[in-house]
């Protein structure tokens, strides 16, 4: 069910926007359409982009570690890479 906008923002709100928009609006070319929506996407490329993103991260600490102290079992830099992928 859609609602009015004079509902969901007040008139200093709109006002707000408005000026927001015009400032925003006075510094580019483009134009800029302020448009509220119930719901916004799930994204769901973002779960496996962070993952790809904390496997990373992980190889790069356990080879920085595995690099500068003896405490990990000798395993190779491609070894550490299969594992993290496969994780």
């Amino acid at each position: 069910m859609q609602q009015p906008v004079s509902s969901l923002f007040s008139a200093a709100d709109r006002e707000r926007i408005t000026a927001a928009v015009r400032q925003a609006e006075s510094k580019t070319s483009g134009e800029i359409v302020p448009y509220v929506i119930g719901r916004s996407d799930s994204y769901e490329e973002a779960e496996w982009r962070c993952g790809a993103l904390l496997g990373t991260a992980a190889l790069a600490a356990f080879s920085i570690i595995y690099s500068y102290t003896s405490i990990w079992l000798p395993l190779s830099v491609a070894e550490l890479v299969i594992v993290a992928l496969l994780a």
